[in-house]
């Protein structure tokens, strides 16, 4: 019960924060904890449930093979991620970083190999390694990230609470709420 108190107290920290970020702009911020969507094309932070910690690209630096990192959400534009339906099929997407749309979030791991970390890569509409699927926990609200290629999550190695910690593919372990470092929280800014 502590743990989903502070999660949410996490939750509401982010949102306040990226709310004040774009006051100015006339744009919504909305988190789609607890809400059975995704919403395509919109963009804003993915946050896993366990750190509290945004999605990220080392550095901040857009080139193919870069490692996707959890980092402290500081409202910087690598940050800041989209999901774009794959054509055909609304249950798969492409996440692209704001940054530089032309980057997706990629999992090149072949087969189902466990703990290979997840990059950036020049987007390509048919390549099945940057699709991913995400799936509503119904236990608390966050989303499962899983990747079209080898059937792996998105998840935090080591399940770490440190900046910097790798986003790796492993196997959905996610039973009841489980497993936050499985989990994330995408917030979007709704124009």
């Amino acid at each position: 019960m502590l743990r989903r108190i502070q999660r949410s107290i996490m939750r509401v920290a982010v949102v306040f924060a990226t709310s004040m970020a774009v006051i100015g702009a006339g744009v919504t911020v909305a988190s789609s904890a607890g809400a059975a969507t995704i919403y395509p094309y919109s963009y804003g932070p993915i946050v896993n449930a366990n750190s509290g910690q945004c999605l990220a690209v080392w550095g901040g630096a857009m080139r193919a093979d870069q490692p996707a990192v959890q980092w402290p959400c500081i409202d910087s534009p690598d940050q800041d991620w989209s999901f774009y339906p794959i054509s055909g099929d609304p249950n798969w997407y492409q996440i692209h970083d704001l940054k530089d749309p032309s980057y997706c979030l990629s999992s090149s791991a072949p087969s189902g190999l466990e703990g290979l970390e997840l990059m950036i890569e020049l987007c390509n509409s048919s390549s099945p390694d940057e699709y991913f699927k995400p799936t509503q926990v119904a236990a608390t609200g966050d989303w499962v990230l899983t990747s079209g290629e080898g059937g792996l999550v998105a998840a935090v190695n080591g399940a770490s609470t440190s900046p910097g910690a790798a986003v790796i593919g492993w196997q959905n372990q996610v039973v009841n709420g489980s497993h936050l470092e499985q989990q994330w929280d995408p917030i979007y800014y709704l124009t």
